[in-house]
């Protein structure tokens, strides 16, 4: 089960489903919807880290976080993924505006989550600071056309999560990055999702660039579904190798960050 290239904008998932009900019904539509920003190939939002000091109404923030810039590439990544696994498009993945807070939450409730062996966020990850008014680590969902609904899947929703996964795949940045306290080994996002259920997990210690992310992340599995007595470890080795072949992709910077906690098995 995945999630990946959520739309932070929610006012442009308005006017999708608007332009979608006026298709459906057959009526004419002025509707237009709004362009993304051009993708960055950084899982970062550092740069709204400076707001983070200032007082501002929910209204700012939200702006703020419509602002995000998209990850188009992780879409490709999920489907790769899924392709791999022999994963159900239609019910395994949640893509764009569909990427919501609100389908993680439902998806564990419902027991769905719980059946899974793999599951993977792909998108960016916020540290505390990253967004006004964000006290706790989170992962950036899709943004919903109510702007009072939260689209931050923080640690307190990992923490309500009901997991049974080998591997949980947090396939954005800084997902293993310290909160901040000097005895902090990894963020308490990822150790949320220990204490959720997960036997191991793909993490990352700082920003990671999208395209090398997506050859990482699908050749470890790629790897592991030839050979499913090998660890989890091994494939992640494997991998990195692979990636550090290519010429612009063979700097430490793109495959150095990812590490593998905790070796998982039934």
């Amino acid at each position: 089960m995945a999630w990946g290239d959520p739309l932070f904008d929610g006012k442009a998932v308005q006017k999708m489903a608007e332009a979608a009900k006026a298709e459906k019904t057959d009526k004419p539509s002025g509707t237009q919807v709004a362009m993304a920003e051009p993708a960055t190939t950084v899982r970062s939002v550092l740069s709204t880290r400076s707001a983070a000091s200032l007082e501002v109404s929910e209204a700012d923030a939200y702006l703020t976080y419509s602002k995000i810039p998209p990850l188009p590439e992780t879409r490709d990544e999920v489907e790769e993924l899924a392709k791999i696994l022999g994963a159900d498009n239609k019910n395994d993945l949640y893509l764009g505006a569909n990427a919501t807070r609100a389908s993680v939450l439902k998806s564990s409730t419902s027991g769905q989550l719980h059946k899974k062996q793999v599951v993977v966020f792909a998108t960016h990850g916020l540290l505390a600071g990253d967004l006004p008014n964000l006290s706790q680590p989170a992962l950036a969902m899709a943004a919903t056309a109510n702007p009072a609904d939260s689209p931050l899947l923080t640690l307190e929703d990992v923490l309500s999560l009901k997991l049974n996964a080998d591997w949980v795949v947090l396939s954005a940045c800084n997902t293993a990055g310290a909160d901040g306290r000097a005895e902090e080994a990894m963020s308490g996002l990822a150790r949320g999702f220990f204490f959720a259920g997960s036997r191991s997990l793909l993490v990352t210690h700082w920003s990671v660039e999208s395209e090398s992310a997506m050859q990482l992340t699908t050749n470890a599995f790629a790897s592991y579904k030839k050979d499913t007595t090998m660890r989890r470890s091994e494939a992640l080795r494997q991998s990195m190798l692979a990636v550090m072949k290519s010429p612009a992709f063979g700097h430490p910077a793109f495959w150095a960050p990812y590490a593998l906690v905790g070796e998982g098995g039934r």
